[in-house]
């Protein structure tokens, strides 16, 4: 019996052929983007980050309290900072969370505020480091975009709201 199903499969092969169908695949060309005319969508580069991002830090004073579960701790402030990153371009929904990296500290709290706004918040200001450099990156793992902004916690504009 194993003979048979052997048989028919080294049949198949030769009639078929090892690229399916006897067809030979086709040279890869590389093509450069074109920039998109006037209501088409270009499509997204998910390997780098949306071109013009840029951050902006502020820290909030809330007359009603942030109340998060971050990191599986249950967590409730009345001070919190926010980090404002904004693109020229939309920035895509993904599989893997943004994540924006002050110094060592990972802020994974995040909402859209539109198409080309994240609002990232950390609800314990005393966690983030007094200076630090500032990236961002999709997922805990992947790789590190680096944003032109040198965060500094005692220099931050305060709000009310």
């Amino acid at each position: 019996m194993r003979n048979h199903r052997y048989t028919t499969l080294l049949a198949l092969l030769l009639v078929v052929g090892p690229a399916g169908g006897g067809q030979k695949a086709k040279p890869a060309t590389h093509e450069e983007p074109r920039p998109a005319s006037a209501g088409e969508e270009r499509p997204v580069d998910l390997d780098k980050l949306p071109a013009g991002c840029r951050v902006a830090a502020k820290r909030v004073k809330l007359v009603k309290p942030f109340e998060a579960i971050v990191r599986g701790e249950r967590v409730s402030s009345r001070e919190i900072v926010e980090f404002e990153l904004s693109s020229k371009e939309p920035i895509p929904a993904r599989a893997l969370d943004p994540v924006l990296a002050v110094g060592e500290r990972a802020v994974t709290s995040y909402r859209y505020a539109g198409p080309l706004t994240l609002v990232f918040t950390e609800p314990d200001p005393s966690k983030l480091p007094r200076r630090a450099r500032v990236q961002f990156r999709w997922g805990m793992e992947g790789p590190a975009y680096s944003l032109d902004y040198k965060f500094d916690l005692e220099a931050l504009e305060t709000i009310q709201r």
